[in-house]
């Protein structure tokens, strides 16, 4: 993929199935415990989720999230 090629950081996660889907999986270039990791706040949700994820997908974007509460 494209992705790889460029080492991009790429996560491909399910809209609303909760069921693996081994193609996202392959498709994406972080590893399986990162996409786990990353899906679980959406599959818990609330504010508190979605600002860890906002500073965790910062930080694997190499950057500091600033997230105003």
């Amino acid at each position: 993929s494209t992705a790889r090629a460029h080492g991009i950081k790429l996560a491909l996660l399910p809209g609303e199935c909760r069921d693996e889907d081994l193609r996202l999986i392959e498709g994406s270039t972080l590893p399986r415990q990162e996409l786990d990791g990353l899906l679980g706040y959406f599959r818990e949700g609330g504010p508190e989720n979605m600002t860890a994820l906002v500073r965790r997908l910062a930080r694997l974007a190499g950057r500091d999230a600033a997230v105003v509460e």
